[in-house]
């Protein structure tokens, strides 16, 4: 589809659209190149992006969702058992933003409590819903055992409702698939748009095979992951090797 073609997008969602780690980081890649006149995000107020990682040129705001300390604390399962009933009810903070903007679509991706916010502004204004899932929702969302079932019934309905449900691996589109008797499209995570590559591997410097190079490829979003890795750099330095880190 050319970008001329592409329809006004409205995300909204609780995991933030930035060039960092994890969902945010397959969002962010994913809009990257979308006409920054057409797309508009909204992201839940328990994960906001940062200015210098998020798409340039493009208009963000905040949906007010709920408190974070609550959700990181002892109330937990009471606190995001009310989150998840509310939720639909929170589309009415962005009236204003239906109006100014005309979404032609809205976007969000399975995770916290804002999909179902998306899902309830996508049946009022009567908007097509594409959904994401990185992650089997029903089976990790915070909240009391008493709304275990209700969850797994309003995702299943929120999937059928989607006009397309990119999933993160053919498994889990043929998992939802059987359950839920509704096909999906498998999405990849992508590269970056700016993201350098090789054609080739590069030129090795030395040829000293007594000493070893390890790789690390991925996230580092912990400060126990990060002192993991200066722990084994620190090791294996005795021994005349290096560790390689690739990581966002």
């Amino acid at each position: 589809m050319e970008l001329s073609n592409l329809p006004k997008l409205l995300y909204v969602g609780d995991v933030p659209v930035e060039s960092t780690v994890a969902g945010s980081a397959l969002v962010y890649r994913l809009l990257q190149k979308y006409p920054v006149d057409k797309l508009f995000i909204v992201e839940g107020n328990t994960h906001i992006s940062s200015l210098n990682t998020r798409l340039k040129q493009v208009d963000y705001q905040v949906l007010k969702v709920g408190n974070q300390r609550l959700i990181n604390s002892r109330l937990n399962a009471i606190y995001s058992s009310y989150l998840f009933l509310t939720a639909r009810q929170r589309g009415s903070q962005l009236t204003a933003i239906i109006k100014e903007f005309k979404p032609e679509a809205i976007l969000t991706v399975a995770h916290g409590f804002s999909w179902l916010t998306a899902a309830e502004l996508a049946k009022v204004y009567q908007l097509p819903l594409h959904l994401i899932v990185h992650d089997d929702l029903p089976s990790y969302i915070p909240g009391l055992n008493q709304l275990k079932t209700r969850v797994h019934r309003q995702f299943a309905d929120v999937y059928r409702q989607a006009k397309s449900r990119f999933c993160v691996s053919p498994y889990m589109e043929q998992h939802y698939q059987d359950k839920y008797g509704i096909r999906g499209s498998v999405l990849y995570p992508s590269r970056a748009a700016d993201v350098i590559s090789f054609d080739t591997p590069p030129q090795k410097k030395h040829n000293n095979h007594q000493s070893l190079t390890f790789a690390y490829a991925g996230s580092i979003n912990t400060l126990g992951q990060a002192k993991t890795l200066v722990d084994l750099a620190s090791i294996i330095q005795k021994f005349n090797s290096r560790l390689i880190i690739y990581s966002a």
